[in-house]
Parts: structure tokens; C-alpha cells; sequence
């Protein structure tokens, strides 16, 4: 994460207010991360001398601020879609050491049909679910189906799609004729 450095006021007997660079200089010691951190004054100018203080810093809740991004659809694979998560809090992204992904079943088209569960941890704490649409896919577009004879000419294996129609024949039976299919 990004380092986090409260900001304050710095007065002198309680009425004249001090300016940071010019009366003091601030130093902070870890203060990424959750757990205790350090801001230390020094004394600049007319004032000398140093002051430390401890600060808490406490987990984020995993949606309090950020941004989840999990694609809003994906086509069908026939297998488990695991799309791809990014998460970002103020336009950086969030490590993935912050943050454990599980997956629903995501192997069914329909509306919300995937899910993905996003668990914080280490600088993160809470659970939230995700969905997303599964589409159905398009068998025309692309290079996903293959159809094949397995009782082609001399029982070789035959591509319907991407061989030549005219390359494949059947004998005449008398009968119809019907290719076996994989």
C-alpha cells in the first residue's frame, strides 16, 4: 500500500501555529503496513529537540474504497472460467498478498451463473462474492468446434469443417448414410 502519514497541527504554547519545513521536519517509520506505526518531530529553525508518537493503522475492509474488477461476461469454455481480478484502492492496485480468490463452480451459461470470492487478509479483512454472466458460445465464430467422422474413407478420421467436402465419399449402400461422429 501507499504509506499513511496523518496530518496535523503543530502549535507553540497553544497559540502560534508552527509551519512544517520552516519550525520542524516530520520523519515516519512503518507506516505501510497494519499495525503500530511511528511519526517523530524534530525541531527546526528557532525550536530543537524531538518528539515521537505511536498511530494505529487497522485493516481495510476488502470493499470499503476499492474497486473489484471481474469481467461482467465470459463466454463458455466447457470448463471452470477463472476470469481475471484487479483490485484498486484510490487508482492503485491492491498486491495480491492482500487478498485469497476462490471460484464458484463457473462451468453453466446463464445470468450470475460465475462467481468469484474475493477474502481479504494482511492489510485487508472481510469477504465479498462477485458474479458474473456465463454467455453461451458461438460454434461459427472462431476455431472452437471440430467435427470429425470417424468412418471416413478407409476409416480414416475425417474434419468436416476444415477439410474439403468434395474429399469425402461414402460408397453407395442402398441404404442412408449416416457418419459416425465424435
Amino acid at each position: 500500500g501507499n504509506p499513511i502519514e496523518p496530518m496535523f497541527t503543530l502549535q507553540f504554547n497553544g497559540n502560534r501555529n508552527l509551519s512544517r519545513g520552516t519550525d520542524y521536519t516530520v520523519e515516519y517509520s512503518n507506516q505501510i503496513n497494519v499495525g503500530t506505526a511511528t511519526v517523530t518531530i524534530h525541531g527546526a529553525g528557532n525550536y530543537t529537540g524531538s518528539v515521537s508518537s505511536d498511530f494505529q493503522i487497522t485493516k481495510r475492509g476488502i470493499t470499503d474504497g476499492t474497486r473489484i474488477n471481474v469481467p461482467t461476461s465470459q463466454d463458455y469454455t466447457g470448463e471452470q472460467i477463472i476470469p481475471e481480478v484487479t483490485i484498486t484502492y484510490n487508482n492503485t492496485t491492491v498486491s495480491s498478498d492482500n487478498y485469497e480468490l476462490s471460484y464458484g463452480e463457473n462451468t453453466k451459461v446463464g445470468t450470475n451463473a460465475g462467481s468469484v470470492t474475493i477474502k481479504g487478509k494482511n492489510n485487508y479483512e472481510g469477504e465479498t462474492t462477485v458474479t458474473f454472466t456465463i454467455n453461451r458460445r458461438n460454434i461459427s465464430v472462431g476455431d472452437y468446434l471440430r467435427v470429425t467422422s470417424i468412418d471416413g474413407p478407409g476409416g480414416t478420421e475425417y474434419d468436416f469443417i476444415h477439410g474439403q467436402l468434395e474429399e469425402l465419399y461414402y460408397r453407395y449402400t442402398g441404404q442412408d448414410i449416416r457418419p459416425g461422429f465424435q
